[in-house]
């Protein structure tokens, strides 16, 4: 069921009760005025228009947030060969992914960043930031969205600056609530936890209001039990883009793998 607060084209709220509700078209929407603890608009129309049109221009990270939020899932890839990369996000995207990252360690990211940034009904966020200049490089190329695998301060206060959201990484309770503290829209939990849905659990018993995001070690056979412990959402990485599809240029795997993820998604989203 889609979040709480949903307005329909029509004007109607969502019903809030266990009966179906109209599927949103994941093309065609934008999400508007979100933080932690808020209700999710949802506007018809291209979901970057504001961006393409000076549309709402204001706003524009609560609007990316909330697209987070509600997909729920994200591609990232990591390759050394640009090309690759562009078809493999491809080929995710053929399978239902609706935001996708790529790291800046790649070859040609921001050129694949801005090539991807120009399509409509696409969420494109730039992995790896580890400076201020990284950080206003990608947004300039047309990322949404930045992550990072360390809490840096001044990247996170970058963010806030340029408008878009920020997930920094960290894997202690106390990494985890300084990134919160300094702004960050939610908090990637890296590297994996030994301890997988436990840590998670052991982690939002006392403190609920972060909003985790962990990517490493996110699998189509585990990522449910993630969310079902109370991530915000998951990233899917090596699990997703397996290194021998890569090597292979085998797409179709890719793609089928991707298209059974948001199979279960939206199953799980049914019964949630």
């Amino acid at each position: 069921m889609p979040p709480a607060g949903i307005v329909l084209k029509s004007g109607a709220p969502v019903p809030q009760s266990p009966a179906p509700v109209p599927r949103l078209c994941r093309s065609c929407y934008i999400v508007i005025g979100v933080r932690a603890g808020d209700g999710v608009r949802v506007q018809q129309g291209p979901d970057r228009s504001f961006e393409r049109d000076g549309y709402m221009e204001q706003g524009r990270r609560q609007r990316v947030a909330g697209v987070i939020a509600y997909e729920r899932i994200t591609a990232i890839i990591r390759t050394k060969d640009q090309a690759l990369a562009s078809r493999a996000i491809d080929a995710s995207i053929d399978g239902g992914f609706r935001v996708v990252e790529f790291t800046l360690t790649t070859p040609g990211a921001l050129t694949l960043i801005e090539a991807f940034a120009r399509r409509d009904g696409l969420t494109v966020g730039a992995g790896t930031v580890l400076s201020v200049e990284q950080a206003r490089d990608a947004v300039a190329a047309g990322g949404q969205f930045l992550v990072s695998p360390v809490v840096d301060p001044e990247v996170i206060a970058e963010a806030a600056r340029l408008d878009v959201p920020v997930i920094p990484g960290a894997y202690t309770p106390t990494e985890m609530e300084r990134a919160h503290g300094l702004g960050a829209d939610f908090v990637k939990v890296f590297p994996a936890p030994a301890g997988g849905t436990t840590f998670i659990e052991s982690i939002r018993g006392p403190l609920p209001h972060l909003r985790l995001f962990p990517t490493a070690g996110i699998t189509p056979d585990n990522f449910i039990e993630y969310l079902d412990v109370g991530c915000a959402g998951v990233g899917f990485t090596r699990f997703l883009f397996e290194p021998e599809d890569l090597a292979a240029e085998n797409f179709d795997a890719i793609r089928c793998r991707a298209s059974r993820i948001t199979s279960r998604l939206d199953e799980w989203r049914s019964t949630a």
